[in-house]
């Protein structure tokens, strides 16, 4: 079968190929310039390649031809966005919600104000879709999550027990409830609920995630790390949408580094258990890097974990702080008990190869600790979430 340019332009525009889409899309554009289609796929490659004023001049020209055209209001008023001009994208949504005031459009736009940051208009359109819909249970997660963003933990609270009423086998509202009394300092609380969700949906990614994370916080490194592992491997089905690719590389890099500092540290202290030359100071200071060490990875996991949902995380939690108040300190620290323990294996005939892990930890972290990217600390603690069900 022939396909037509309008046609051979949509499916490279499917298929990522935005630069092939065009060139067919103005072929099409010289068959028919009337056809509000081809604007709006050709504004939409241009979207994509971040040419967002070009993208804006297809938009306007597919709404000539069609006012009532829904899609393009709505990427002409991503494209605003991506250029900063906030007040003429809302003015887009507010035509958008005038010609289509439906439950779904009301959750798409709310989504996307959530993934930007912009908490309170994403909650105004959540609530939009709650006053409308029969069962708002996704609008109804989605608010509790604008809600513990907003520092209002009794509120969110209160919105994920609603989910559960309308839902009580919802366990991402319940996984949430656990975060909230996580970020409360109630961890068996938080323990209780996630340990039900596991048994309920033992491939619940959250469930495993924010248990790790309160394991860390109690420093149970191993049952964190078990957790971990499990976690691990639901990220590499690549089941979860709803995580920037950025935001999941991150997770399994401090994953898998936290998982071999572990096992170092196992190694290495057996090894010292078993040999009579270490004297009690040099059995004290291996147990002083071993809790260092373990608490500085746990923290930088800690710290992804928040990432992915809190904005501003250091009003929440004190990993950011630990982190960023005094960048060097930890690492410091880790690196003068490391040439210590160093020292005493050698003289005690133990491979230094065991040290792998943590030489090369100190090495990709002593930089980004020394100089954080203020940009990228920022980006990092704006909302990640896109679609979760």
């Amino acid at each position: 079968m022939v396909l037509n340019n309008f046609s051979q332009g949509i499916q490279n525009y499917n298929e990522s190929k935005y630069n092939e889409a065009i060139k067919f899309l103005d072929l099409a554009i010289v068959e028919n310039n009337k056809n509000p289609g081809v604007y709006f796929y050709k504004g939409c490659a241009l979207k994509n390649l971040k040419k967002y004023k070009e993208a804006i001049d297809c938009f306007n020209l597919c709404l000539e031809i069609y006012p009532k055209y829904v899609n393009a209001l709505v990427e002409k008023g991503y494209a605003f966005l991506n250029l900063g001009l906030q007040a003429e994208a809302r003015q887009c949504f507010d035509q958008v919600v005038i010609l289509d005031p439906t439950a779904n459009r009301y959750q798409q736009l709310g989504l996307q104000f959530l993934f930007l940051g912009e908490t309170q208009m994403a909650n105004n359109y959540f609530q939009k879709v709650i006053q409308i819909h029969p069962k708002p249970v996704e609008a109804l997660i989605y608010q509790g999550i604008t809600q513990i963003i907003l520092k209002n933990l009794e509120k969110a609270s209160a919105i994920f027990r609603n989910v559960l009423e309308l839902d009580n086998q919802n366990t991402i509202a319940q996984c949430f409830l656990g975060y909230i009394f996580n970020l409360q300092s109630k961890l068996e609380n938080a323990l209780e609920i996630f340990k039900r969700v596991i048994e309920q949906d033992k491939n619940q990614f959250f469930g495993y995630l924010f248990r790790a994370q309160v394991y860390l916080y109690e420093k149970q490194y191993k049952q964190a790390s078990e957790d971990l592992e499990f976690t691990l491997e639901l990220l590499q089905e690549d089941k979860y949408p709803f995580l920037l690719n950025e935001n999941i590389k991150e997770i399994q890099k401090y994953i898998l580094q936290f998982q071999n500092i572990q096992k170092m540290s196992d190694q290495l202290q057996e090894q010292i258990d078993n040999n009579n030359n270490f004297n009690q100071d040099q059995k004290n200071l291996a147990k002083r890097f071993f809790d260092k060490i373990n608490l500085t990875t746990s923290q930088n996991i800690l710290q992804k974990i928040d990432q992915i949902f809190v904005f501003n995380v250091d009003k929440f939690n004190i990993t950011q702080q630990l982190l960023y108040s005094k960048p060097q300190q930890n690492l410091h620290q880790i690196s003068t008990l490391l040439k210590s323990i160093l020292q005493i294996s050698k003289n005690n005939d133990i491979n230094s190869n065991i040290f792998e892990p943590i030489q090369t930890y100190l090495k990709e972290n002593s930089e980004k600790a020394s100089s954080p990217n203020k940009n990228q600390i920022k980006k990092n603690t704006s909302i990640c979430a896109c679609n979760i069900f």
